[in-house]
């Protein structure tokens, strides 16, 4: 996907979330797996530690096949957005680059008017999270236009 404006500008957020998006798309059966797997050998534990002195870890096992059973079931735009969550503790803005980029996406897909508006109007400073929330409707306005 390709979401460069006019000037060939994409926030560094948005191809960060495009690639994010591409790898588990395309490895999402495999991640998946491997996750599953992981899961199923800390499982395991439980077995071989039972009579013995060693410690252990077997309750990792639950979240990571939990993990793997979202990967699966969630779309994977749910799923890139909340791989980076972090970027909500981030104490920076949007600049006018940022803005106009929003702006040419607007322009580019209607569909996203509404969910854009807020940030395209507001008086005081644009987080940097604004794009993490508006990115999956602008992946789906993409995946019509296409």
């Amino acid at each position: 996907m390709d979401f460069r404006d006019e000037h060939h500008y994409e926030p560094p957020l948005i191809s960060l979330l495009n690639r994010l998006y591409w790898v588990l798309k395309s490895y999402r059966n495999l991640l998946a797996t491997g996750l599953f797997v992981a899961g199923v050998l800390f499982l395991m534990q439980w077995q071989a530690l039972d009579g013995s002195t060693y410690q252990g870890y077997p309750a990792l096992g639950f979240p990571l096949m939990a993990l793997a059973g979202a990967l699966i079931i969630l779309p994977v735009t749910t799923v890139t957005t909340t791989l980076l969550w972090h970027v909500r503790l981030r104490e920076e803005y949007l600049g006018f680059r940022d803005l106009h980029w929003l702006q040419s996406m607007v322009e580019k897909h209607p569909a996203l008017e509404a969910p854009c508006r807020p940030y395209l109007e507001s008086r005081s400073p644009v987080p940097v999270d604004a794009l993490r929330k508006i990115w999956p409707q602008l992946v789906q306005a993409a995946e019509e236009h296409e």
